[in-house]
């Protein structure tokens, strides 16, 4: 009968026969342990029933007490114990009276006196009233119930850095030393931060001095390496730690953009710099050509045959050898091809030609219409000598 374990909360179940009997826990009852001490509902009155074992524990409504809220309490605002308008207020079993102004008392009977109207407080004290007493608030220099007995306010020390303390009346005034300030001239010259880019104050008598970071310079460090403007030329100026870099327009170059292109000299033969764009140009001088100058007309050597240049005024000149003439030495007496029926010889600066068999004279031009028509007769072949004599050769 108990191996379904019927007992609940803890109880412990006995076999009797073919049942069995739960032996409850301590605060639970009925035949299986399922009811405990809330159960049966025993709080009256609206309370609220916890279960507080091997009990229970009753929370009461307003107006009753007791173990199971059976007591009925008085309610003690019923009867309106407060007086001149004030207000009852229900505090455990008992009340509190919240009283109209000019009213005080346990029930508000009593009219309320303004205990602070004589001004008890002394010395500029301020007076606080608490229902029929009051207290002073001393201001410094004074001290006592009502503020009477006054106090040498310097006698604390209250100037910092060698200020001198003098007293006026209840209070005091600071005479800072020169560098100092505020009212117990707590502040020194540093107090400001006056050193800039995280430079360093250090009073130094009545003033400071700034340790400046690397690159810094000035009273206060306020002057960086690019403060005097080093980059020429609309360069750009760019701190880097204790240094300076110059970003340098186009055409610029160097540590400070002081250089030009042509500050490098770059044209050759007295040719003549300027800048353009973001390079430069080079203006030649005479005959010289290129980029930078570096040519003159004779470089490209024009003159043939072995020709020598030279360079005259805006030109060249060409200096032929032996037989050759013409502007670039390109002629010689031959040239012109004056032998017509023979070969051109050139030979002291003048022409020779070596006529052609049938041809005479100084260009060959001479001879050969002699033998036209054939005056040999019986096949003979005709020619004609240097002497202009006609020839036959028979067969």
């Amino acid at each position: 009968a108990c191996t379904s374990n019927p007992c609940e909360n803890g109880g412990t179940c006995t076999v009797n026969g073919t049942s069995y009997t739960c032996q409850c826990a301590s605060g639970y009852y009925g035949y299986n342990c399922l009811s405990d001490p809330c159960t049966a509902g025993p709080c009256v009155n609206g309370g609220t029933c916890q279960v507080q074992l091997p009990s229970h524990q009753c929370t009461c409504p307003v107006g009753f007490s007791g173990k199971n809220c059976e007591l009925g309490i008085v309610y003690a605002c019923g009867s309106n114990p407060c007086n001149n308008g004030g207000i009852c207020q229900v505090v455990g079993t008992t009340f509190q009276c919240i009283c109209s102004t000019g009213y005080t008392g346990f029930t508000c009977f009593q009219t309320s006196i303004d205990v602070c109207s004589s001004s008890p407080c002394s010395n500029g004290a301020t007076c606080l009233a608490d229902g029929t007493s009051y207290t002073c608030a001393c201001k410094s220099g004074s001290t006592g119930p009502l503020c009477k007995t006054l106090v040498d306010s310097c006698s604390v020390k209250p100037c910092k850095n060698g200020g001198t303390c003098k007293t006026v009346g209840t209070d005091y005034t600071c005479k800072c030393k020169t560098g100092y300030y505020g009212t117990n001239c707590e502040n020194d010259p540093c107090t400001v931060k006056p050193c800039l880019n995280d430079g360093k104050c250090k009073v130094s008598g009545s003033s400071y001095t700034c340790t400046c970071m690397d690159g810094y310079y000035g009273t206060t460090c306020q002057h960086d390496p690019c403060t005097i403007a080093p980059c020429q030329n609309n360069g750009v100026c760019f701190v880097s730690g204790a240094h300076y870099y110059c970003q340098c327009q186009q055409g610029f170059h160097g540590t400070n953009c002081t250089q030009d292109m042509c500050s490098l000299k770059p044209c050759l033969n007295n040719g003549t710099c300027s800048l353009e764009g973001s390079g430069y140009k080079c203006t030649c001088p005479g005959d010289y050509t290129g980029l930078l100058c570096q040519s003159d007309m004779c470089s490209l050597k024009p003159c043939l045959n072995n020709g020598t240049c030279s360079l005259e005024g805006s030109g060249y000149k060409c200096t032929c050898p032996g037989d050759y003439t013409g502007l670039l030495c390109q002629s010689d007496p031959c040239t012109s091809q004056p032998c017509v029926h023979g070969v051109c010889v050139v030979a002291a600066h003048q022409y020779f030609c070596h006529c052609n068999d049938g041809y005479y004279g100084v260009n060959c031009t001479t001879g050969a219409w002699k033998c036209s028509p054939n005056p040999c007769y019986n096949g003979g072949v005709c020619s004609v000598q240097a002497t202009g004599r006609v020839l036959c050769k028979c067969q």
